[in-house]
C-alpha cells in the first residue's frame, strides 16, 4: 500500500517547542506587560479615563518594534539548522522531504506569533469587560494591527535566513532588508544637497522599502484630546484611531509572499553552505556591488558633516568623488573577504569596480555642472498658476502677474549670486528662501537656497532679500498673509491674546526683553477684529510682512502682537477639531487698533525698536 506524503511532522515540532519555548514564553510576557499590565495602571488615574483606548492603540504601535524582534528571534531559532554543519547534516538525514521541514519548523515558528497575541487580547477583554472607558473595538485593533506585524516581519526573517549559511549574518540582513531604503534615500539626499544648487528633496520617495522605518513613522495612534490645552477643549470628547493599517496589510500580504519564495530557495538550498555568509550563490554579485554601493555613498557623508561646511562648489564636489571612490572599494573588498572567508582577495579582478567608479564620477559631476538642468531651470510666466510668498512662515499661493514676474527675477537674482552664497567667507551670516511654484500642469518646483543676509551684502543693493522683501509687501500678499485659512467670525474665535514686549531691568542685560500676555473675550476679540483691524489694514500698514527687519520694520512695527484661535467645527483633523492661530503685529500707524488697545486693555504701544537692538551685523 502506498503511504501519503506529509508536510508536518509533529516530532520535528516538539523538538522545536521543547529547545525554544523560553523564547516563546518571554514573547507572551512581553505582550502581557505592554497591554493589560500597563493599561491597568492606568485605570485608577482619572486624567487617563477618557484616553485609555487611545493608550491601547499607542500600544500597539509601540508593539511594532517587539513583533520584529521576536519575529526575528524565532526565525532564528526555527532554522538555526542551517548554519552548523553538523546539524544541517543530522535533520538532512531523516526521512523527511525538505518541503516538510520547512513547513514543519515555519509553522512552529509562526504558531506563537498568532497565538501569543489572541491569548493577550482575550485577558484583556476579560480584565476590561466591566470598564465603561475601554472600547473592544479598541483592543481589537490592537490585536489585529500586532498579528499583521508579526506576518510581515516574520516572513521577511525567514527569507533573511534563506539567504545565509551563518547565523549571525541574518539580523544583519533583516536589517538591511528593513532600513536600507530608508537610510540610501536619505544618504543620497543630503549628497545632493551639497552638490546641487537649490536641492530640495521634497517626500520621501522610496521609504515603503523599509518596512520598520515606515510602520514607526506611519502606523500611529491619535487622540481626539491629543495636543490640546486650555479650558476651551474642557468638553472635547476623546476618539482614537490608528493610522497606517491599509500599509499594515500591504506588507503582511508580502511576509507572506517571501514566506513561499522561502520555500522555493529551501527546496534548492546547497546544505554545504551552512557558515557561509551568502547561501544563495546566484545573489553574491548583487552582495559585492551593493556592499561597495552602500559603502560609496556613506563614507563621504561621515567625513563631510565634520569638514563643517568649510568646502563648497567644485572643491567639495572633487572631495566628495574622492571619498565615494574610495568607501566603493572598501566596500567591495570588505564583501569579498566575507564571501571568500579570507583576507587575500586583493588579487582578484575587480572590473565591476571600475565600473562602478566611472559611474559615481560622471553621475557626480553631471549634477554639479548642472548636465540635467536641475539648477537653471525657472518656469516660464505661462507655465505658472501660483507662487508662494518667500516668507519664512507664509505659504499662500498667489496668482497675481506682478507677484510672479517678481517671484523669477528674485530667482535669477539668486542663480546669479550662487559662486557668493557658496564661497562666502563667513557663513554664520546667512538664512534661508524658499521657493515654490505651483505649475498650471498641477506639478510643483521647490527650491531650498542658503542665502547672505550679512548686512553689508544687502546694503551694497546685490542681496536677495529687498526682492523677495518687495514680494511680500504686494497688496496682493498682504491679503493672502492675512487671511486665515478659518475665516474669523464671531462664531470661530475661540480666543485672543495681546503679547506685549517690555524692557526687564531684572533680566540680565543680553536678554533684557520679558513678555506680558493679556486675554481678550471672543467677543471682544471679534469687535476688535471687524471695527479696527480690518479698516486698519485697508489705510495702513497693519498686516505687512517683513522677510527681513530693516530700519523701517524697527520704526513702524510695535511691541504688540494679537494672536487669534480659531476653529471650525464642521472640519476635523488628527486632533479631532480644526483650529488654527492667526497671528498679527500691530503697526504704529493702526490708529483704530491702538486705540482700542489702550482704552479697552490699558496697553500703550512703542516702536519695536526701543525693546529690540538692530543687529550690525547680520538682517534677520
Amino acid at each position: 500500500m502506498k503511504s501519503g506524503t506529509s508536510f508536518f511532522n509533529p516530532g520535528l515540532a516538539k523538538s522545536l517547542v521543547k529547545r525554544f519555548w523560553p523564547l516563546m514564553l518571554t514573547y507572551q510576557a512581553v505582550l502581557l506587560l505592554s497591554l493589560p499590565l500597563q493599561i491597568s495602571s492606568l485605570t485608577g488615574q482619572s486624567w487617563y479615563a477618557e484616553r485609555l483606548n487611545y493608550e491601547i492603540l499607542r500600544l500597539a504601535s509601540e508593539g511594532v518594534v517587539y513583533s520584529a524582534l521576536a519575529a526575528l528571534l524565532i526565525a532564528m531559532a526555527m532554522f538555526s539548522h542551517l548554519y552548523n554543519k553538523r546539524d544541517c547534516g543530522l535533520i538532512n538525514s531523516l526521512p523527511l522531504r525538505r518541503e516538510t521541514t520547512w513547513l514543519t519548523a515555519c509553522l512552529t515558528g509562526l504558531l506563537p506569533l498568532l497565538l501569543c497575541p489572541v491569548l493577550t487580547w482575550l485577558l484583556s477583554l476579560l480584565l476590561f469587560a466591566g470598564n465603561a472607558h475601554i472600547s473592544a473595538v479598541a483592543l481589537g485593533t490592537w490585536l489585529q494591527c500586532i498579528l499583521l506585524a508579526n506576518l510581515a516581519f516574520y516572513g521577511m526573517a525567514v527569507f533573511c535566513a534563506m539567504l545565509t549559511g551563518n547565523i549571525l549574518a541574518v539580523p544583519a540582513l533583516f536589517l538591511v532588508l528593513n532600513l536600507v531604503a530608508y537610510g540610501l534615500e536619505e544618504i543620497v539626499r543630503g549628497i545632493l544637497d551639497r552638490v546641487v544648487y537649490g536641492y530640495s528633496a521634497g517626500t520621501m520617495l522610496f521609504s515603503w522599502l523599509s518596512p520598520l522605518m515606515y510602520m514607526l513613522s506611519n502606523v500611529k495612534a491619535s487622540d481626539g484630546l491629543d495636543g490640546l490645552d486650555g479650558p476651551v477643549f474642557s468638553s472635547q470628547v476623546a476618539f482614537a484611531e490608528l493610522k497606517g493599517l491599509p500599509a499594515l496589510t500591504g506588507y503582511a500580504i508580502a511576509g507572506a509572499v517571501l514566506l513561499l519564495l522561502s520555500l522555493l530557495l529551501y527546496r534548492r538550498r546547497p546544505m554545504e553552505t551552512a557558515g557561509d555568509v551568502l547561501a544563495v550563490k546566484p545573489l553574491r554579485p548583487i552582495f559585492r556591488y551593493g556592499a561597495s554601493l552602500c559603502a560609496a555613498l556613506l563614507l563621504p557623508c561621515v567625513f563631510v558633516d565634520a569638514m563643517d561646511n568649510r568646502l563648497a562648489g567644485l572643491p567639495m564636489t572633487l572631495v566628495l568623488i574622492a571619498l565615494m571612490l574610495l568607501g566603493a572599494a572598501v566596500g567591495y573588498y570588505l564583501a569579498e573577504m566575507l564571501l571568500q572567508k579570507s583576507f587575500r582577495v586583493f588579487r582578484c579582478r575587480a572590473w565591476g569596480i571600475l565600473a562602478l567608479w566611472g559611474a559615481l564620477a560622471c553621475l557626480t559631476l553631471a549634477w554639479e555642472f548642472d548636465l540635467f538642468g536641475y539648477e537653471r531651470r525657472i518656469p516660464a510666466p505661462e507655465e505658472i498658476a501660483q507662487v508662494l510668498i518667500p516668507s519664512d512662515w507664509h505659504s499662500s499661493g498667489n496668482d497675481d502677474p506682478e507677484a510672479i514676474a517678481l517671484y523669477r527675477q528674485l530667482h535669477q537674482r539668486i542663480l546669479d549670486n550662487k559662486a557668493h552664497n557658496e564661497q562666502r567667507a563667513d557663513k554664520s551670516n546667512g538664512r534661508y528662501i524658499y521657493l515654490s511654484y505651483k505649475l498650471k500642469d498641477g506639478s510643483q518646483l521647490q527650491r531650498i537656497y542658503y542665502v547672505d543676509s550679512s548686512k553689508a551684502w544687502v546694503d551694497a543693493g546685490q542681496s536677495e532679500l529687498p526682492l523677495a522683501q518687495q514680494i511680500s509687501q504686494l497688496d496682493s500678499s498682504r491679503r493672502l498673509a492675512n487671511t486665515p485659512e478659518v475665516p474669523i467670525t464671531a462664531q470661530s474665535i475661540l480666543r485672543c491674546n495681546a503679547d506685549v514686549a517690555c524692557l526687564d531691568p531684572n533680566l540680565p542685560e543680553d536678554v533684557g526683553v520679558s513678555y506680558e500676555q493679556t486675554w481678550i473675550s471672543a467677543d471682544q476679540a471679534w469687535e476688535l477684529y471687524e471695527t479696527c483691524i480690518l479698516p486698519d489694514m485697508a489705510d495702513s500698514s497693519l498686516g505687512t510682512v517683513w522677510v527681513y527687519q530693516d530700519d523701517s520694520y524697527y520704526s513702524l512695527s510695535s511691541n504688540i502682537t494679537l494672536s487669534y484661535l480659531l476653529t471650525d467645527p464642521q472640519r476635523q483633523d488628527d486632533a479631532g477639531v480644526y483650529r488654527e492661530y492667526f497671528s498679527i503685529t500691530v503697526t504704529m500707524d493702526a490708529k483704530r487698533t491702538l486705540a482700542w488697545l489702550e482704552e479697552n486693555k490699558g496697553i500703550t504701544a512703542v516702536p519695536c525698536g526701543q525693546i529690540y537692538s538692530p543687529t550690525d551685523v547680520e538682517y534677520y
